[in-house]
């Protein structure tokens, strides 16, 4: 650390979480988590300009989920990409191999953006569930 360095404070870049009011889809009811970021969680992933979103969405119908994404005014959707044994034989206490709903989880890569509206698209409809703000934190 040089003398300059000294007094200046550290930052650690982290997700702020805000859940939104989520609006209803009639006969649509999405099971989900966020498991990563988490709110308050800092993470060197942000320094170099990107983070990773991981977790889980099932409908209860079967029907396609899309993890949606919106930023400074432009919508995204990935579709579910990895696949989550945990979540088939927790929340549907099913049997993991084999089951036809095993491709639940996402795993994706985004550009870091200041603020990032989370939800999923289903039967192509939109449900918004969280805002994900970035927040510099001085450390040190």
């Amino acid at each position: 650390m040089t003398t300059a360095d000294a007094g200046e404070a550290a930052f650690r870049p982290y997700f702020e979480i805000l859940r939104l009011k989520a609006a209803d889809l009639p006969g649509i009811a999405v099971k989900w988590s966020l498991d990563f970021p988490k709110s308050a969680l800092a993470f060197e992933s942000v320094k170099v300009g990107r983070f990773q979103l991981k977790g889980w969405a099932l409908e209860d119908r079967g029907e396609q989920v899309h993890v949606a994404l919106r930023s400074a005014g432009l919508t995204r959707c990935y579709p579910l990409n990895a696949d989550r044994p945990d979540v088939i034989k927790h929340v549907l206490a099913a049997e993991p191999v084999g089951h036809p709903r095993l491709m639940c989880g996402f795993n994706l890569n985004f550009p870091v953006a200041p603020e990032i509206e989370f939800g999923f698209e289903i039967d192509a409809r939109f449900v918004w569930l969280l805002k994900l703000r970035l927040v510099d934190a001085a450390i040190g």
